[in-house]
């Protein structure tokens, strides 16, 4: 079907010094076609003012524009909205001084161009929503921000924010990611021009091997009561515990002989088993605690 270039005298007239500043701003000229039928795509368009789904838009040459205006809603069938990247969007994210591209076909016995739409490309709108998974490369404490390899997008800076951060059956907050943690999926709002995500949830993979029982070593700092159920807190080479022993734990003393914890001080060597909870890795549930001092 022959294509109409269209520039018809009707539609084009100069715009003003001020417009011609505003408008163009470096963006690039805009490219119409109308073809015999009505059918109507047009690219590098500025929406210039907004009303509900109804957008008035500008086609600009140098100092010349055509008006226009673009129903997104027309005969109840909305048009298809999507941002630069190719991800759907609604007309309300379209904002004033967007550059946009248009396709749809005139609207019948207008007396001014109108448009019915059918597809807009927003080239303003470079977010959209992503989900990435891989190993943190980096964090950046002070931030609150890690870098995560990926294969499309190479290096994605992730801005953790107050998203919601699960690790295991844990929830943690940013400074707690250390570089090469396992994240299962990060969701967030990516932005294209920066190469940084907004992360609105994390969840990060939990090493259950952790929560194994085993032995740990160490000093008795303070201890909460002399009977059983009780707990007490302890300092490793590596970090300090908060130890639960329950009822039926076994105290036990040097030579592995039964014996009370009216006995035990602060500043006494131990040696407990048990296993560190999964709701906190500061608790461990202890079945065995041997003082070492006597």
């Amino acid at each position: 079907m022959r294509k109409i270039l269209f520039i018809a005298a009707l539609f084009l007239a100069a715009a003003t010094p001020a417009f011609a500043l505003t408008a163009q701003a470096g963006a690039p000229l805009s490219e119409m076609h109308i073809t015999a039928d009505g059918t109507f795509s047009a690219k590098n368009v500025v929406v210039y003012q907004k009303s509900g789904t109804t957008l008035f838009c500008r086609g600009t040459w140098g100092n010349a524009f055509v008006r226009m205006t673009v129903l997104t809603v027309p005969d109840t069938v909305p048009a298809l909205i999507v941002r630069n990247h190719g991800g759907a969007t609604t007309v309300d994210e379209i904002q004033e001084g967007d550059l946009v591209s248009i396709e749809g076909s005139l609207v019948p016995a207008a007396d001014s161009l109108q448009i019915n739409a059918k597809k807009i490309v927003d080239f303003n709108l470079n977010k959209e929503p992503k989900t990435f998974a891989g190993i943190i490369q980096s964090v950046d404490i002070n931030a609150g921000t890690f870098v995560l390899p990926t294969k499309l997008f190479g290096n994605v800076t992730v801005v953790a924010g107050t998203s919601t951060i699960i690790k295991g059956v844990r929830t943690i907050v940013a400074a707690q990611l250390v570089k090469g943690d396992k994240v299962l999926s990060v969701m967030g709002s990516y932005d294209y021009t920066t190469n940084t995500l907004s992360a609105n949830a994390i969840t990060v993979y939990q090493d259950k091997s952790v929560f194994v029982p085993r032995a740990f070593a160490g000093t008795v700092r303070s201890i909460a009561g002399t009977t059983l159920p009780t707990s007490m807190i302890i300092d490793t080479a590596n970090a300090s515990y908060t130890v639960y022993l329950a009822a039926d734990a076994q105290v036990l003393s040097s030579s592995r002989a039964a014996t009370t914890l009216s006995r035990f001080a602060a500043g006494d060597k131990v040696r407990i088993f048990g296993g560190i909870r999964q709701t906190n890795l500061a608790e461990i549930d202890a079945t065995i605690i041997r003082n070492l001092n006597f």
